[in-house]
């Protein structure tokens, strides 16, 4: 105890003379298993917060290694700032963590230098029990693993990614892009290594699965299926899966007793089997089916049996998967909670079904999706990560799917910044004193606080009580031809009001939009942001975090285009839940009429998302983006109609568009008709097209020269006249007759605004 006893001293001197911790605990003696040489800190039933002062009381005298021992009652935390770490990696400093049950809090900090000024080594000494809870608030996000001793954090550059003890990939270890994390089983030291993915012939870069056959692979949890060949389409048996968790699982057991009669013990994929069979991931008996494809429930199973393996989960008690369109199609019980299991993890988002979310469960999956939900299932399952991006309050209505790079970059470069604004009225600010005080410009405003140097030029492309329907062909006109480097999309509640969701095509037109943003501009940024209104609001209420069905029906295309979504009605709908009088207390005193917030409801809405502005632009000092890259496009897509679709709009402002015009007049740059006697021909290439008016009149119109038909125009959206036609030229005649189709009730501001038609891709 002699050591110990001088260490202690050491750790009153620093307190009396360098201030260097706050909110002191007891300090008390250390157990046995104190390191060999190091400053040790011991205390109970307080944070403790060492400041730089540390590291320079340590390099004078001559102490190596930071141990923090968690005190016997648990009730200990202990905090590194970054500027701490800094200096012990300067000072080529170790830290090791001895703790029991405490908590650890490292504040953020350079992985990556301090790795390389210990010789690439990081060390952590984690006691075995159970309990441990280490979390690392990095510069991406706050990733957390419990039960049994973990780290994860963040890894500032590519140059390493993957993490290694004792000279073999550690089983349990996510690397993607910044983001690192790893379980460790035993004391080890870790080191940061680079693996690199084998290339596949059939794994093009813009692959839709390509990160994530990327992971599995440079894992060596898959192997490819021939020479260069992976075979990202072909099905996976149940004996490939098994095998492949069992690789994660670091098993290499050759005693098979597994009482499969199906399975022969000498295959291939004994081992795997045998894995699955002693652990409880499938069920015992006579039959496996080895041979068999693995449907997704078959999956969604095996991976929360895993997860309770793991201990990284307790049994799931929830069952309610309403939220999918087919999951009456689960019946059985144990099966419901895997499936909410995997769902609620992020580990499966669903498939598209029109503007529903479906389960699939019945479907057998892919070796590319099998590979995307095990990149999941480490990423958001095992550490935690989900779909955290920040850690403030807003948290839970943040999905980041990859960074602001390249934005990240261009706002640095000294070059000319534009931040494109699409949406609606709530874009537009209706509802707020001034233009200032809207979400609009509360975070333009943000960011010239916070870039003065940059110039920052604002495109305010929105246009009042239209969705993604009209926003999908007004595009390249109003958006796309200023050049923008970040777009924020909101559409969200006029899908519902303009019939988009309802027609079951908000996916379809949603990503229209995102894919057109990143034709035209693929090193663009993009973020979603999804409004509420006052009767989502009394739906959702404290369950504001649930997606409505508009907006999960978008985040459906952002989930397909790694665009990071914020849940903005979510993060409103929440704090009128936690005031005093709930929701319909106070949504007036928030909120204009039932969708335009107030100032104070625009705030709230520009609080959610400059937390994730703030954490993924300024949220580290250390924090360093790789070169500026373009964003791929998935070679599939969320709504299969546009891969043959093509929106073509025709702006009525021009005669020349028509076949023949008469009884129509361009006043004021704007289409009217100005006799009873109206009609126009115009001949399109295409499956469809719709008609845009400004106001809601009766009409007829006739195809192909065929019987005209009646229709009435609801104003302010576009009407779907036809789709489905048969891929080629068509002719549509079109007359007005005023809302009573006798021409009596025509007025001035009848006007045709622009034809949109679904052309051919």
């Amino acid at each position: 105890m002699k050591k110990v006893t001088s260490i202690l001293l050491v750790i009153t001197m620093m307190i009396s003379s360098f201030a260097a911790f706050s909110q002191v605990g007891a300090i008390s003696q250390t157990p046995e298993y104190v390191p060999n040489a190091g400053l040790v800190i011991v205390q109970s039933g307080a944070q403790v917060t060492a400041s730089h002062n540390v590291a320079k009381l340590a390099k004078d005298n001559g102490v190596d290694t930071l141990a923090v021992v968690g005190a016997s009652d648990n009730t200990a935390s202990f905090k590194i700032s970054a500027t701490t770490l800094g200096d012990m990696a300067k000072a080529g400093m170790k830290i090791k963590v001895i703790t029991p049950k405490a908590t650890m809090l490292f504040a953020k900090a350079s992985i990556k230098e301090l790795s390389e000024k210990i010789k690439q080594e990081f060390a952590f000494s984690l006691d075995s029990n159970d309990g441990i809870k280490v979390t690392y608030l990095g510069d991406n996000a706050p990733v957390t693993l419990e039960n049994g001793a973990s780290v994860s954090g963040v890894l500032d550059s590519s140059d390493y990614n993957s993490v290694t003890a004792g000279g073999s990939p550690l089983a349990l270890s996510y690397v993607d892009g910044t983001s690192w994390g790893f379980t460790v089983k035993e004391d080890v030291d870790a080191k940061f290594v680079t693996a690199t993915a084998p290339a596949f012939n059939d794994v093009a870069d813009n692959f839709w699965g390509k990160a994530a056959v990327d992971y599995v692979t440079s894992k060596g949890f898959f192997n490819g299926t021939g020479a260069g060949i992976f075979s990202p389409d072909a099905k996976m048996t149940r004996a490939m899966v098994v095998t492949v968790l069992s690789r994660i699982d670091g098993y290499n057991s050759d005693n098979i007793t597994y009482t499969y009669t199906d399975t022969d013990k000498t295959a291939w994929f004994a081992k795997g089997v045998n894995w699955a069979f002693e652990n409880g991931i499938v069920d015992g008996g006579d039959s496996f089916r080895p041979n068999d494809n693995v449907k997704r429930i078959e999956l969604m199973d095996m991976l929360y049996r895993f997860a309770l393996k793991l201990g990284i989960t307790e049994e799931v008690t929830e069952t309610d998967l309403g939220g999918f369109v087919d999951a009456a199609r689960v019946t059985d019980e144990k099966l419901i909670k895997a499936a909410f299991y995997c769902t609620d993890n992020g580990v499966v988002t669903g498939k598209a079904a029109g503007d529903k979310i479906a389960l699939a469960p019945m479907m057998e999956a892919t070796r590319a999706e099998v590979a995307t939900m095990i990149q999941r299932f480490m990423r958001n399952a095992i550490l935690g990560a989900g779909t955290m991006s920040t850690n403030g309050q807003y948290k839970d209505f943040i999905k980041v799917r990859g960074n602001l790079n390249n934005l990240y970059n261009k706002l640095n470069s000294g070059e000319e910044v534009r931040i494109g604004y699409y949406g609606g009225s709530v874009t537009d600010g209706h509802g707020a004193s001034s233009d200032l005080n809207s979400w609009r410009g509360r975070t333009f405003n943000w960011f010239k606080q916070s870039f003065p140097k940059t110039r920052l030029i604002q495109v305010k492309a929105s246009e009042g009580g239209t969705g993604s329907h009209w926003g999908s062909f007004r595009i390249q006109r109003d958006l796309l031809s200023k050049n923008p480097d970040l777009v924020f999309i909101e559409f969200v509640v006029n899908d519902y009001y303009c019939q988009t969701q309802s027609d079951g095509n908000t996916t379809l037109y949603y990503e229209q939009v995102i894919r057109q943003i990143r034709e035209s501009y693929p090193e663009c940024d993009i973020i979603s942001i999804f409004t509420t209104d006052s009767e989502r609001a009394q739906k959702q209420k404290v369950a504001a975090t649930e997606l409505c069905t508009a907006a999960a029906a978008q985040d459906i295309v952002c989930e397909k285009y790694g665009v990071t979504s914020i849940n903005v009605g979510g993060a409103l709908t929440r704090t009128l839940e936690g005031l005093e009088g709930g929701i319909s207390g106070n949504w007036a005193k928030y909120v204009l009429d039932t969708v335009h917030p107030l100032d104070v409801g625009y705030k709230v809405y520009a609080d959610a998302i400059i937390e994730y502005l703030q954490e993924y632009l300024l949220g580290a000092p250390t924090y360093t983006y790789g070169e500026t890259k373009a964003h791929s496009l998935p070679e599939t897509y969320a709504d299969e109609r546009n891969a043959t679709m093509k929106p073509e709009i025709y702006y009525t402002n021009n005669l020349e568009i028509f076949d023949s015009i008469e009884g129509f007049e361009i006043i004021e740059n704007k289409l009217t008709p100005v006799s009873p006697d109206n009609k126009f021909t115009f001949t399109f290439t295409g499956t469809g097209i719709d008609l845009y008016m400004k106001k809601s009149i009766a009409f007829e119109y006739s195809l192909d020269g065929g019987e005209p038909q009646i229709c009435v125009q609801h104003g302010d959206m576009p009407q779907r006249l036809l789709d489905g036609l048969e891929a080629g030229k068509h002719t549509i005649t079109i007359s007005i007759k005023g809302a009573t189709s006798s021409g009596e009730n025509l007025k001035p501001d009848h006007i045709i605004t622009a034809l949109l038609v679904e052309g051919i891709k």
